[in-house]
């Protein structure tokens, strides 16, 4: 799979409105979402700060009683800060043009991969599975919906058009 690069993700970032942006009183969630060729779901990260800042305050708060365990909450609080910062504005899923562009994971790279060679083999509630499968790669990725940013009939349409989308690509 292609690298999609950080330096384009920030192009995309800086020319377009980011889709989860809308709040639900500017409309119902099917208006804002488009299904042309340029939809992306980014990380929901403002729970990475707020854990960030609780474990650095509970921890400082343990080392100030004389206990070292307070050093391991303040190690987490800044991991947690270190991962809203590096997610920030990275897209989880989303297509563009003829491909789906694809974070497998908290710490992975952010990759494009065509629509034929990636498969819904779950969906539910909470979670979606997909196999992504090229000539150098098959791998199977678990993606949470709670990664998400935006409100809840908005993810939900914009996951419906995306799967949509492979699926479309996979039945011809």
């Amino acid at each position: 799979m292609a690298i999609f690069p950080s330096s384009e993700e920030e192009e995309n970032i800086n020319t377009e409105e980011k889709p989860g942006s809308n709040t639900p009183t500017e409309g119902n969630g099917d208006e804002n979402v488009e299904t042309n060729e340029s939809l992306k779901l980014y990380f929901k990260t403002t729970p990475f700060f707020i854990n960030g800042v609780v474990f650095i305050v509970l921890g400082g708060a343990i080392m100030a009683m004389g206990l070292g365990t307070g050093g391991i909450l303040v190690g987490a609080g800044v991991l947690a800060l270190v991962n809203g910062f590096r997610l920030k504005n990275r897209i989880v899923i989303g297509l563009s043009k003829k491909e789906l562009i694809i974070t497998p994971g908290l710490y992975s790279e952010t990759y494009r991969a065509p629509y034929n060679n990636v498969k819904v083999t779950h969906m539910d509630n909470r979670l979606f599975k997909l196999h992504i499968q090229t000539p150098d790669v098959d791998k199977t990725c678990t993606l949470r919906k709670a990664w998400l940013e935006g409100d809840r009939d908005y993810v939900s349409t914009a996951m419906k058009n995306i799967l949509s989308k492979l699926t479309e690509d996979n039945a011809a």
